[in-house]
């Protein structure tokens, strides 16, 4: 996972929280990655917002 610079290594049975509005871009190893993924939404609002490449 990768937030603003700080890449951070995950093991199995690690989580995570991503906060609201965080513009991050998660990324796997040389042998893939799995991950279990729950989203919460506001209703009405946009699930996700693509942010350009700098």
């Amino acid at each position: 996972m990768k937030a603003k610079s700080k890449a951070q290594q995950k093991a199995a049975g690690d989580s995570h929280v991503i906060p609201p509005r965080a513009i991050h871009s998660p990324r796997g190893g040389p042998d893939g990655a799995r991950a279990v993924v729950f989203r919460v939404h506001v209703a009405g609002e946009l699930e996700r917002i693509l942010v350009p490449e700098e």
